[in-house]
């Protein structure tokens, strides 16, 4: 199991195809800097020191979570930054994303500099060198290293590649027709879950497809005229990650500024399937479930110390339309 931190938060690369799973909880990070000056090589978390002990991420390590198994995933995470296993830079994207493996090298997290600006880390490095060389200034200072920020920690997506990889395979490779139809749903729910949340930010490098090849099934006719039969289906899903430039405000003031990428491809041509038609489409018709799915998203959106209920108000007054359309279109395939 992995984790990893993007962007200034710790954003992780998560999410599900399902419509409406989020993130977990926000969580905080003390970050502190090497004498190093290579910025994008060098890790800004180090271990203990007579400045900053280990207890610097207690407030993290005994945050109540509601799921045990992913505050075991934080402490593991906390306890390798601790002894030296340091986040790493994943080059991929633009917004700058991290690994961090656990104390025996396998959970993965993430980010050296966390994108914070030249003079904050300037400031740091400075503060720490003085500290290191004249303790009597060194407390003095009302904080040694980088500030404190507040981001999202999730769980990273095992044995995935990005859909522009696999997209590219498919184009050539074709799939069995029931592994296309699968896929053809689990994408469907994709562009639904886009839609509802109006995410602003969904590319090809930032949705997930795990793809598991067929097997030669143990018995099989040798007699068989379709080769298909002779194996087990290849199995397909799809994961939605990097949602955080989703619920705007407000609508986008230009459809082509924030557009679908997935629009392009032949498979978002199509009508949506029968399996959306009765089992998704039903639910966004539902005045009573999208009420409920807004009393959720209040219950856990307010849980972040910046909510603000009026802006809150605003983001529900554009999911409210877009569910509006979603139902308006899909009602000309019925």
């Amino acid at each position: 199991m992995g984790v990893l931190v993007s962007d200034v938060n710790f954003e992780s690369k998560s999410c599900a195809s399902e419509l409406g799973q989020l993130s977990k909880p926000t969580v905080e990070n003390n970050i502190l800097m090497t004498n190093d000056s290579h910025e994008e090589n060098t890790p800004l978390l180090i271990g203990d020191t007579d400045q900053n002990a280990s207890s610097s991420y207690q407030p993290i390590a005994d945050d109540d979570f509601d799921d045990p198994e992913y505050a075991q995933t934080v402490r593991r995470a906390i306890h390798a930054i601790e002894h030296g296993v340091y986040p790493e830079r994943i080059y991929q994207g633009s917004s700058g994303s991290y690994f961090v493996k656990d104390i025996d090298k396998i959970v993965r997290l993430a980010s050296e500099s966390f994108n914070y600006n030249a003079v904050d880390r300037a400031k740091a490095r400075t503060k720490q060198h003085f500290a290191s060389r004249f303790p009597e200034i060194g407390r003095h200072f009302h904080r040694l290293g980088l500030p404190q920020k507040v981001g999202s920690f999730q769980l990273f997506v095992a044995s995935c590649r990005d859909a522009d990889y696999w997209l590219r395979r498919f184009y050539y490779e074709s799939l069995p027709k029931p592994t296309a139809d699968a896929f053809q749903v689990e994408f469907e729910k994709l562009v639904v879950l886009d839609y509802v949340i109006r995410n602003t930010d969904r590319g090809n490098d930032n949705w997930l497809i795990r793809y598991e090849p067929s097997d030669l099934k143990e018995e099989g006719n040798s007699n068989s005229q379709d080769d298909w039969g002779l194996v087990k289906m290849p199995k397909i899903e799809v994961f939605a990650i990097d949602n955080g430039l989703a619920f705007p405000f407000k609508h986008p003031d230009e459809w082509r500024a924030y557009p679908f990428q997935w629009a392009g491809l032949p498979i978002a041509k199509r009508p949506f399937s029968d399996t959306i038609q009765q089992l998704i489409l039903p639910l966004l018709s539902d005045n009573h479930f999208v009420n409920d799915l807004i009393q959720d998203l209040y219950h856990l959106f307010k849980q972040d110390p910046g909510f603000d209920k009026s802006t809150f108000e605003k983001q529900m007054s554009v999911l409210r339309g877009q569910v509006s359309d979603v139902h308006l279109h899909s009602s000309c395939f019925n």
